[in-house]
């Protein structure tokens, strides 16, 4: 039996209506975050997500405020934007 590498990642979330985003913790997948997304707009939100590089090494991946540190200007961190 072979076991899949997991590659670590976290997902930016936007919502470019009130141009905020949020951070999530360590995951393994966006694919929840994909279909959710698709919902949202669907009801006519302006929202979207991106993620971090994938990687093997979980102490590599960025912290959040790096991450909030490197996000565009104009938009501001909001700690309890998720979906």
């Amino acid at each position: 039996m072979t076991y899949r590498n997991p590659r670590y990642l976290r997902v930016i979330y936007y919502d470019d209506d009130n141009k905020t985003f949020g951070v999530s913790g360590i995951t393994t997948s966006e694919d929840s975050v994909l279909d959710r997304t698709e919902q949202l707009r669907e009801q006519g939100r302006n929202v979207r997500f991106s993620t971090t590089e994938p990687l093997q090494d979980i102490s590599k991946v960025p912290s959040v405020e790096q991450i909030i540190a490197e996000t565009a200007l104009g938009y501001t961190y909001d700690s309890s934007l998720y979906w």
